[in-house]
């Protein structure tokens, strides 16, 4: 006769920590790339605010950007790049579009159909100057900038641009290669949507960061207990009639 099947011991509880621990290095790794985030975030700013600056300073000078800068009604002479596009900014106080539009008594009269800035190549031809495609401004320290004209050059060389009389006389006419407001409003488009990344990974990071750790630490705990021995049992003396 077979003698009764004697019941297992229940398994002992998983103390390992490989679970809480990689769970918790995860979380790090991703905390490290919401600040990377952050930091590439706020990087583009910077080069927003300083492509800015390129083409007006805080003090309302021309900026780095700006290949020429001509007063109202004088000629400046440049070499520019062929096949290229450039944008006329004007620069001013308010950079109003204000074309001197002359009346008897020298009076000064806004006119949205003034004279356009004018270009000539190098073979004395003339250069199409054309409105800019949209109505971009940028503004550092007060100072406004409006993009206004536009040309494309055909073959490099030396370039005569001349600057209409203008109502505020202060306003300069400043030519910038390319149309870099595009790429500034491209750089806020991405430094918006890597912070938003970063507030995701963030939030997930810390979240898998803290959840680690408690797991970790409730692993390490049920070693513990399993590991001390059950105290021993005290014999109890017989009792004596």
């Amino acid at each position: 006769m077979s003698s009764p099947a004697h019941p297992q011991p229940p398994a002992p509880a998983s103390t390992s920590t490989k679970g809480p621990r990689w769970l918790t290095f995860s979380g790090v790794t991703v905390l490290v790339l919401a600040v990377a985030a952050v930091v590439g975030g706020v990087l583009l700013l910077v080069s927003v605010v300083s492509a800015g600056a390129g083409i007006i300073t805080s003090d309302g000078t021309p900026g780095s950007a700006v290949v020429v800068a001509v007063e109202p009604g004088q000629t400046e002479t440049v070499e520019l790049e062929a096949d290229t596009l450039y944008q006329l900014w004007v620069l001013g106080p308010s950079a109003r579009y204000e074309p001197v539009s002359p009346y008897p008594g020298d009076e000064c009269v806004p006119s949205a159909f003034g004279a356009f800035p004018a270009a000539v190549g190098p073979g004395g031809q003339e250069v199409r100057v054309r409105p800019a495609t949209g109505r971009h401004e940028v503004t550092v320290s007060g100072h406004t900038a409006n993009a206004r004209w536009q040309l494309t050059t055909d073959v490099a060389g030396t370039y005569q641009i001349e600057a209409p009389e203008w109502c505020t006389s202060s306003s300069t006419l400043a030519l910038v290669e390319g149309d870099g407001i595009w790429a500034m409003l491209g750089g806020i488009g991405l430094m918006v949507v890597l912070w938003i990344v970063a507030g995701f990974l963030g939030l997930a990071g810390l979240g898998m960061t803290l959840g680690g750790a408690l797991w970790w630490s409730s692993r390490k705990k049920r070693a513990r207990s399993q590991a001390t021995p059950p105290p021993s049992a005290t014999p109890v003396p017989p009792l004596h009639p």
